[in-house]
């Protein structure tokens, strides 16, 4: 795949970031709100000393914010390759604002959480958290929706820049993540905790994202099965470069039948009581 290709050719003069902007305004508007919170939860870990399973209090709001920004951000691109038809319709628009939307409720349930210092997930206690919490699962889904419809869209685009490896791998890797990312959530909702076996804490986690070091941990399942997005194009990007693909649809299958067999992996070796790489730390 050709480098123009991918950034669907960029006028002579134009910013990497004013493409991006203009793909789909609305998504990258709210990517850049989401992305300026994160200094201000920094600063306000870096003054709350208050601890949650063995972590500053803020930490998951902040994990929270980096990968809306990444998810969102990189949808927005995306959508830079759904036909311009669609786009002007007004049920996409609505879409796109509901899709949105979910985020002025989602990031005040996190955030506020933090305030009180209780656990927003898992949280069946609290007078308000806990009501609070199977609702913001409904609005979670509906937030993971813009995998599947970015997707299906994009694979539906006759009149795509894209080479029909390369389309068929982002299609295809925006689907993957909405089945596999909706499952996880519902199987860690319907627990008490994310971890099986070992010690309930993050304390001694894996750096920066806190896997367990001596049990099983779903949240390895649910970081790949979202990132399955990012990870899948990148592959395609790699072995275009290295070889000729002459079967787009089989070639692009084959990457996420092998994806799909890690995503069952993971999950599995978390189910088993197992920490994944744990020679990492």
């Amino acid at each position: 795949m050709r480098a123009n290709e991918w950034v669907t050719t960029l006028p002579i003069g134009d910013s990497l970031l004013s493409a991006w902007y203009r793909r789909e305004p609305l998504m990258a508007n709210y990517t850049i709100g989401v992305l300026l919170l994160i200094p201000l939860v920094l600063m306000t870990a870096s003054v709350d000393e208050r601890t949650l399973n063995g972590v500053n209090i803020w930490i998951k709001p902040l994990k929270f914010n980096i990968a809306i920004v990444l998810y969102l951000g990189t949808l927005a691109w995306y959508c830079g390759w759904i036909d311009q038809r669609i786009k002007r319709r007004i049920v996409y628009r609505v879409y796109v604002h509901v899709l949105c939307g979910t985020l002025l409720f989602m990031l005040p349930w996190l955030y506020g959480a933090a305030i009180l210092g209780e656990p927003a997930h898992y949280n069946r206690t609290h007078p308000i958290l806990a009501p609070m919490y199977a609702i913001m699962g409904v609005v979670s889904v509906v937030f993971t929706t813009g995998t599947i419809v970015v997707g299906v869209l994009i694979a539906l685009n006759n009149r795509s820049p894209l080479t029909p490896y390369f389309r068929n791998a982002v299609a295809w890797s925006l689907c993957i993540s909405f089945v596999f990312t909706v499952y996880m959530a519902g199987e860690l909702s319907s627990l008490d905790s994310h971890w099986i076996g070992g010690s309930q804490s993050d304390e001694h986690g894996l750096w920066g994202l806190g896997w367990s070091r001596d049990g099983g941990d779903l949240r390895v399942a649910h970081f790949f099965a979202l990132h399955a997005m990012h990870i899948i194009p990148l592959i395609a990007i790699v072995t275009s470069r290295i070889t000729r693909v002459k079967r787009p649809r089989y070639s692009a299958g084959l990457i996420c039948i092998a994806y799909c067999a890690l995503l069952l992996f993971v999950y599995f070796q978390a189910k088993n009581g197992q920490p994944f790489l744990p020679w990492l730390g």
